[in-house]
């Protein structure tokens, strides 16, 4: 037994489909909304930690107020750079591990070599 559709029936299905589309267009638009929210999110509190760790340090004397405003500078500059080019697994992990040793160690005794690459 054949099974026809008639032009209406037809008609109603693709209008369907149309619909069924468009909705999805717009769970995907919202999807990007929120995930460049929240990126953007992750990026500010990326940026207020370290400037609270860059005005902590200077407080105790480490920075210069001319090193803090340098460091301050390159926060916002490499967070732009961050929002454009994402991290790497390995890369977030180094971050995590410099980060670690600057909370845990003494300042004297922080490996320079890691904190240059780290900004690289």
């Amino acid at each position: 037994m054949a099974y026809c559709f008639s032009r209406p029936r037809i008609f109603f299905y693709s209008l369907r489909f149309k619909n069924i589309d468009s909705k999805f267009d717009e769970m995907r638009k919202e999807m990007n909304l929120r995930f460049d929210r929240l990126c953007e999110t992750i990026i500010s509190l990326n940026q207020s930690t370290y400037i609270t760790l860059i005005d902590f340090m200077t407080l105790k004397g480490i920075f210069t107020k001319e090193e803090r405003e340098f460091l301050v500078r390159e926060i916002g500059r490499l967070s732009k750079y961050v929002a454009i080019n994402p991290l790497k697994p390995e890369e977030a992990r180094f971050i995590l591990e410099v980060m670690k040793e600057i909370r845990e160690k003494d300042p004297k005794e922080i490996d320079i070599c890691k904190l240059d690459k780290f900004w690289k």
